[in-house]
């Protein structure tokens, strides 16, 4: 890795003057950001991280589309559609579907999310049930959030007891090794201040937070020497976030990183290495 001053100033400046106003553009962040509630916020949010695989062009559409079928408040509607049966959040999202969900998926998913609001009070105190003090990270306290969401009973919306692959897809978690990259977006959003991010949930530092790994910050890793690791799973996420904490121990997120062209030559060209 280059040393280490060199290159968080180059990082900074870089991160300094990227207009993250035209990135909210195109980004899913976009989505929770039409709404001002908390509830709405975090409702929104994790459905439209857990959406976020693939082409933007492709599940934005979806994502968009499903929540304002919502109306203006998704979270009131999601925990009172998950009391209610399965009729009317099969109804909600008849037509719609992406890659690996069908309609009845999206439909069960939406009902997991209510079925924790309803539970906990909020999906910030179901993800703080499993968040120690003394966790380096957030990496538990995902898995068992992913887990609430995974445990919920949606036998009504499939005709069997076990849930489809298209379902549990949009619940990755830390536990199986994968980079749980959609979940670490969505607690990103609701942790960090700056930026376009949200600030909502107050009681976990940034610095816990495990960057949402994809084939852009993988890349630019790479080049960089923040990982040695190949493979782009859950380990491989930990150790650039750790390499990232000690150019920056307060805000490790690859939001930093963003700026950066794409492919292995982005940070070449940025004179980075």
């Amino acid at each position: 890795m280059r040393k280490r001053p060199a290159l968080k100033r180059k990082l900074d400046a870089l991160y300094r003057d990227y207009d993250f106003s035209a990135r909210l553009k195109s980004d899913p962040i976009s989505l929770p950001s039409r709404y001002t509630d908390k509830p709405d916020i975090e409702a929104a949010g994790l459905i439209a991280a857990s959406l976020a695989y693939g082409r933007v062009g492709l599940f934005m559409p979806v994502a968009t589309e499903l929540l304002e079928r919502m109306g203006p408040h998704p979270a009131a509607f999601v925990a009172g559609a998950a009391g209610a049966g399965p009729e009317e959040l099969l109804a909600l999202t008849r037509g719609l579907r992406y890659r690996f969900q069908q309609s009845e998926d999206l439909a069960a998913f939406v009902h997991c999310i209510g079925s924790l609001i309803r539970e906990y009070g909020g999906l910030e105190a179901a993800f703080m049930e499993g968040m120690s003090a003394e966790a380096e990270d957030t990496g538990e306290a995902l898995a068992r959030f992913m887990g609430l969401l995974a445990k919920v009973d949606t036998s009504a919306f499939y005709g069997k007891e076990r849930a489809s692959g298209g379902l549990r897809q949009l619940m990755p978690s830390p536990a199986t090794g994968g980079a749980a990259k959609r979940g670490c977006l969505f607690l990103r959003w609701m942790v960090r201040v700056p930026d376009i991010d949200f600030g909502l949930w107050r009681d976990i530092p940034a610095n816990r937070l495990v960057i949402p790994l994809d084939t852009h910050i993988m890349r630019v890793s790479e080049c960089l020497g923040l990982t040695k690791r190949k493979s782009p799973g859950w380990a491989t996420a930990v150790e650039i976030t750790r390499a990232l904490k000690a150019l920056e121990p307060e805000d490790p997120p690859e939001i930093r990183l963003r700026p950066l062209p794409h492919g292995h030559t982005g940070p070449l060209r940025q004179g980075l290495v």
